[in-house]
């Protein structure tokens, strides 16, 4: 038999919201401490018999774009002390939301904080194609012909073993991006030039960035993720992120 599902409050089975639910065959969606389904047959003419399940609302769900500063770890545990985390940001998240991907310690901007698990599929797996945007300080003067290998893919140390890095989207930078100042700020040095890239992701293993733009031979200076997906630091509704900021979100709209 065809079961639908419909929410009602604490242990009253059928309040009116829950029967206004069954005439319109649709969901009453609560938000409180103890949410019930109850599994009705789909001919309401017959006897109902109904189960009670203990259920999460997906309106529970958070989301909370951080603003990673440099030298903090992507988590909110040390793992030496005197470590700055997640944890040192001053802002209260739920117990149950955790980074969804990574920034190095050492690189800095957009980390996605919240409790929907879907999103690390969604969001890190290559198949969904989901974008990330990197603004890249790196040494030297690169040509588009020196830095063109990066679109087609180049090799790059993972755990030991030679990989092939996905197509990437890179492009040179003519003049340096506006971002929050690092601190401590890139040291400067007279004698040797630096540019500016930016580069597209649609995968993300550990130091990526760094380990391709080595292979080309321009070492990073400065890494600051500035977009993922259709959310970016130079659009609302992340415009003017400052470097340590959270900015919280009821919902997330992806392109993937």
């Amino acid at each position: 038999m065809l079961k639908k599902k419909y929410l009602c409050h604490g242990y009253c089975l059928l309040n009116e919201s829950s029967k206004q639910a069954i005439h319109d065959e649709s969901y009453a969606v609560g938000w409180v401490r103890s949410i019930f389904v109850l599994q009705l047959g789909s001919h309401l003419g017959k006897k109902l018999t109904a189960k009670l399940y203990y259920f999460t609302p997906i309106c529970a769900m958070s989301y909370y774009f951080v603003y990673k500063p440099f030298g903090m770890l992507s988590q909110f545990t040390q793992e030496q002390a005197g470590q700055s985390t997640l944890a040192d940001l001053h802002y209260t998240f739920p117990k149950d939301a955790y980074p969804v991907g990574r920034l190095d310690a050492d690189s800095e901007g957009l980390l996605l904080i919240s409790s929907d698990k879907t999103l690390n599929a969604k969001l890190l797996h290559p198949k969904h194609h989901a974008q990330k945007t990197y603004y890249v300080q790196v040494e030297g003067k690169p040509t588009a012909l020196e830095i063109a290998p990066l679109q087609t893919g180049v090799v790059i140390n993972v755990k030991g073993k030679p990989y092939r890095t996905a197509p990437a989207k890179v492009q040179l930078l003519e003049t340096m991006p506006q971002l929050p100042p690092r601190e401590p700020p890139i040291r400067f040095r007279k004698s040797i030039p630096d540019s500016w890239l930016s580069i597209i992701l649609i995968e993300g293993k550990n130091r990526q960035v760094r380990k391709m733009c080595a292979a080309l031979g321009f070492p990073v200076l400065r890494l600051v993720r500035v977009a993922l997906e259709g959310y970016n630091l130079y659009q609302s509704p992340l415009l003017d992120m400052q470097s340590g900021e959270v900015r919280h979100f009821k919902q997330l709209t992806l392109k993937s």
